[in-house]
């Protein structure tokens, strides 16, 4: 497992300036290939399955940025034999409620929705939603992995981040002690460890 993800680490050299339509799939491609190997790297408590074939859910929580690739990538796979399934959730939009209190709650419906997934992957939010989002499942065996560099030094664990034509891995240390998400060790030694020791 740790050769395919360190594979995938090394073949992350697209040119990005002049990014093309077969680059861009390519880069979706070996994002979704990333999250595939950070579930395989990862271990849950028991007790956040309802039973022994409960799936894996993912969640891609804002903008989709990998698409199709995630569904083609996951589609039949297993990891720890359980089958993966795939959510796409929309922040609320606090202008489309006419109360304040109908926004609070399709937010704290969203969120509720959220700590019920195994792994969070975040794209294209502000500041204040993914600090939200954070603050909410703070204490729920999510596995929160931003999707940008944006999310480098916020409390999500894992993060993928194009630079100078590669997709790297940056982990957070702080994030992921108190996480009751157990990350390997050989995952994060091809990440960039950032944050709190």
């Amino acid at each position: 497992m740790s050769i395919c993800l360190a594979l995938v680490v090394i073949t992350a050299t697209p040119a990005l300036s002049s990014r093309s339509k077969d680059e861009a799939e390519k880069i979706a491609k070996l994002k979704a290939a990333f999250l595939l190997n950070f579930m395989k790297f990862s271990e849950w408590p028991e007790d956040s399955f309802k039973d022994d074939d409960s799936p894996i859910l993912l969640t891609v929580y804002g903008a989709d940025t990998i698409g199709t690739a995630l569904d083609q990538t996951l589609a039949d796979r297993a990891v720890h034999g359980r089958t993966i399934v795939i959510h796409r959730v929309l922040p609320p939009v606090r202008n489309r409620y006419k109360k304040s209190e109908e926004y609070r709650a399709a937010l704290s419906a969203t969120m509720d929705r959220l700590r019920q997934s195994h792994v969070v992957l975040l794209a294209g939010l502000g500041e204040e939603s993914t600090q939200h989002l954070i603050n909410s499942v703070a204490d729920a065996p999510v596995l929160l992995v931003g999707d940008g560099k944006q999310y480098i030094n916020n409390q999500t664990m894992l993060d993928l981040v194009e630079d100078e034509g590669r997709i790297r891995i940056y982990a957070n240390r702080k994030a992921l002690e108190e996480s009751q998400v157990k990350v390997s060790s050989r995952l994060l030694k091809l990440a960039v460890l950032v944050g709190e020791k």
